[in-house]
Order: C-alpha cells, then sequence, then structure tokens
C-alpha cells in the first residue's frame, strides 16, 4: 500500500522535484500537495496521512505553525520539516515541538532514507495492531467459552453431583460393592469437571483487566504458599528451601497465581517420593537476565514433550497417576507474557523438574 504523504509546499517545482526524487528512490508514495494554511487544514482535516512533510517558509505558514496544528489534529502523525536553509534555532524549536526530522530539500537521498523508515515503521505498526486486535479476538472468544462453559454447563452438573449424593447418601444399603464403586467413580467424575470448569473460567481471567503494578515479594509469596501447602498434608516429610529477597516489579495478585501454578505442582509431582524436596531460587545477577525458578525432585517428564506443558488440557501424566486440569502452566504462561516475560522447563523422568520464568525486559 503506497504511504500517504501530505505535504505542505508552495512552490509547484520543489513540491514536483520532491515527488521525481523519491519516486526514483523506488518509494510507492501518495502525495497530497497542500499549497496554504487553508488547504493543509482541510487535508487534515478529510483524513489521516501517514507522514506529513512541511516546508518551514511558506508565506503566513511556517513549518512550526503547521507542526502545532498536525499535533492538535494527530500527535502520532510522523512530521518531517523540509527547508532551503540551515536555521539551527528553528530548527531547535522543531524539534522541542515534537518534530520527527528536519531535513534540507537538496538532500534528497536522506529524504529518501527518512520516508523507507517512517514506511517500514508503519507497516510494522500495522501488524502490531493486526495481531492485537487478533488476540483480543482469541480472548474474546475464551472468555464467552468460559462463560458457557462455567454457566450452561454448571446446572446440569449441580444436578448429576446432587443426585449422586443423595443416592449415596439415601441408598447406599441397596447398593452392592459394584454399584457403590460405580456411584464414587460418578461423583469423582463430577468434581474433576468442576474444578476443570473453574480453571478453565480462571485461564480466561488472567488476560482480561488492568494489571496493577508494583513491587512483589516473590520469597514471601512462596513461604506462605508452601506453608498452606504443607499443612494440607502434615504425614509428607519435605525439604524446602527458599531464597531471601526474590523481588520483582509486577501485578501481585497475579504473580500469586503463578507461584501457586508452580508450587502446587511441585507438591503434586513429589506426593509418590519419600522425601520432598523443593527449591525456590533465582539464577543470574542485578545487572544479567535474572531467571526465577521452581525446581522439585518429583516425577519429572521427558524433555521431548516439553512443549505440551503450557498447552491448555494437555498432560503428561495420566489423571488416575495425578489429579488435574491440566490448564495451570497454560494460565501461567498466560501471566508471565502479560509481564513481557518467559516461561521454561527442564527435567528427567524420576528426576524432577525445574520451572524457570522471567518477569519483564532487562
Amino acid at each position: 500500500m503506497a504511504l500517504r504523504i501530505l505535504h505542505l509546499e508552495d512552490s509547484a517545482e520543489d513540491a514536483f522535484l520532491i515527488k521525481r526524487a523519491l519516486s526514483d528512490h523506488n518509494l510507492s508514495v501518495e502525495m497530497l500537495l497542500a499549497r496554504t494554511r487553508q488547504e493543509f487544514e482541510e487535508a487534515l482535516q478529510s483524513g489521516r496521512p501517514d507522514v506529513i512533510l512541511a516546508d518551514s517558509g511558506v508565506p503566513g505558514f511556517g513549518g512550526l505553525e503547521a507542526l502545532r496544528m498536525a499535533r492538535d489534529r494527530n500527535p502520532e502523525i510522523p512530521f518531517v520539516c523540509l527547508s532551503g536553509s540551515d536555521d539551527r534555532r528553528q530548527i531547535e524549536m522543531l524539534f522541542r515541538e515534537g518534530a520527527s526530522d528536519f531535513i534540507q530539500k537538496d538532500q534528497t537521498l536522506r529524504l529518501a532514507s527518512v520516508i523507507r523508515m517512517l514506511d517500514e515503521r508503519r507497516d510494522l505498526k500495522e501488524k502490531v495492531e493486526t495481531r492485537n486486535a487478533q488476540l483480543k479476538a482469541a480472548n474474546d472468544e475464551l472468555e464467552s467459552v468460559a462463560y458457557a462453559v462455567s454457566h450452561d454447563l454448571g446446572a446440569p452438573l449441580r444436578c448429576i453431583r446432587g443426585y449422586c449424593e443423595l443416592l449415596s447418601r439415601e441408598y447406599s444399603n441397596a447398593l452392592d460393592s459394584n454399584g457403590k464403586t460405580y456411584l464414587s467413580k460418578a461423583l469423582d467424575g463430577a468434581r474433576q469437571m468442576r474444578e476443570f470448569m473453574d480453571d478453565l473460567v480462571r485461564m480466561s481471567r488472567v488476560t482480561q483487566g488492568e494489571m496493577r503494578l508494583q513491587p512483589v515479594n516473590l520469597t514471601e509469596l512462596a513461604r506462605e504458599i508452601l506453608r498452606q501447602l504443607q499443612a494440607s498434608a502434615p504425614e509428607r516429610v519435605a525439604e524446602v528451601s527458599i531464597a531471601d529477597n526474590l523481588e520483582t516489579h509486577g501485578d501481585r495478585g497475579l504473580l500469586r497465581i503463578v507461584m501457586e501454578n508452580l508450587l502446587s505442582n511441585a507438591w503434586k509431582f513429589t506426593s509418590n517420593t519419600p522425601v520432598t524436596r523443593i527449591e525456590v531460587g533465582v539464577t543470574g545477577s542485578e545487572s544479567e537476565r535474572r531467571e526465577f525458578f521452581v525446581r522439585d525432585n518429583g516425577a519429572g517428564f521427558e524433555m521431548e514433550y516439553v512443549d505440551k506443558l503450557f498447552r491448555p488440557f494437555r498432560r503428561l501424566h495420566t489423571i488416575e497417576e495425578f489429579p488435574g486440569s491440566g490448564i495451570g502452566l497454560c494460565t501461567a504462561k498466560r501471566i508471565i507474557s502479560r509481564h513481557g516475560g518467559n516461561i521454561r522447563a527442564a527435567g528427567n523422568v524420576g528426576e524432577g523438574a525445574t520451572f524457570y520464568f522471567t518477569i519483564g525486559a532487562k
């Protein structure tokens, strides 16, 4: 698509030469010429150009006034001032007001280079906007699906679970051992479905709403979460190591969900080991790209399947071995992505797993 350029220039010859120079440098441009203040104002009102080129010496309407008018209409439009002179004072004033560049009219090679850069920037911006629109549509669709699952399936699921509980409570004596086993499995299935629905709704919500950024102490979060996990199974022998001063910046509520998912996984997948070992720490220094990590000595996984870990509903273990919906790590990845970071995993079967994550860009 041709780059739309609004060109403020009172000299027809200069306007022609600049258009020809851009064409000679293989730039696809659509030039709209404005020769007066009125024509320039009308052009701004009738449409949004991609770039503005403005002669600083139009009689009665200089580049500085044109720049201020353009900034009032749309401050995002790149503004390049052209001049036949090299007035340093004028250049400084234009840059202070927000001009993108100042180029002398005879510097056609430099002008072409600047226009090409602005064209590439426009293309990149359009791609980012398209990608953001696609992500928003995907998130909106996920939220709709999550709502439908929670709302439309919630009622029949409660009905199934309620009647199963009635059967178990009021007709238990009428059932043989097989009947009681079947009923127990039906109740377990209903409970797992409810957990699955709740996790799906939670995953959809982490991509919505504004984040409240603040200092976050991951050490405190990890200690609190692990105290709760240990209290839920006091018979387990656990050795826990949490580094001091694991501090970062982000949304505390969302980062708590990340730590809950990672530590709950570590606790779950170490349930069959004689001594549970969980470590929370950080690699790198303050001046380097730091990675926080959660490490355990549990079941581990085959590294060839590592990409499946962060996909929703993908599991590397059966639900009979380790219960869960398979949504927690996908939720954690979404939260980390919202914080401008990355998450990765490493592990071996029977030797545990380590999850590394970053918060923001260094």
